[in-house]
């Protein structure tokens, strides 16, 4: 895996994808263009912050992991998983959608 150093901006983004989304979904629409968003949960990758906070602050790493029906976080692979399907021909009349791939854990939409 390619590690994700400035995901901490994740959080500053976040807010604006919905609306986004939904405008840029009716704009694209008459060019039988899809789109659609990804709001990811936590998830651990290489050199990224949670690697970190595991490091440095495990018991609120822990916190977060405890907040995961599947009791761990997500992978970047998963994370794509979503990304993937959202671009697949199964998904064509899916659009203006933000899908939290998060496992559960409610953190996806998280802000």
């Amino acid at each position: 895996q390619e590690p994700c150093p400035g995901a901490e901006g994740n959080g500053v983004v976040k807010p604006a994808a919905l609306p986004r989304t939904t405008t840029q979904a009716r704009d694209w629409a008459g060019r039988s263009s899809g789109v659609n968003c990804v709001a990811p949960g936590s998830s651990r990758c290489p050199g990224g912050s949670w690697e970190d906070g595991q490091k440095h602050d495990p018991d609120d790493f822990a916190g977060v992991v405890a907040t995961s029906p599947f009791g761990r976080m997500g992978t970047t692979d998963e994370i794509a998983d979503g990304a993937v399907f959202l671009a697949s021909q199964p998904a064509r009349w899916i659009t203006g959608q933000t899908i939290a791939v998060e496992g559960g854990s409610g953190r996806g939409m998280n802000f």
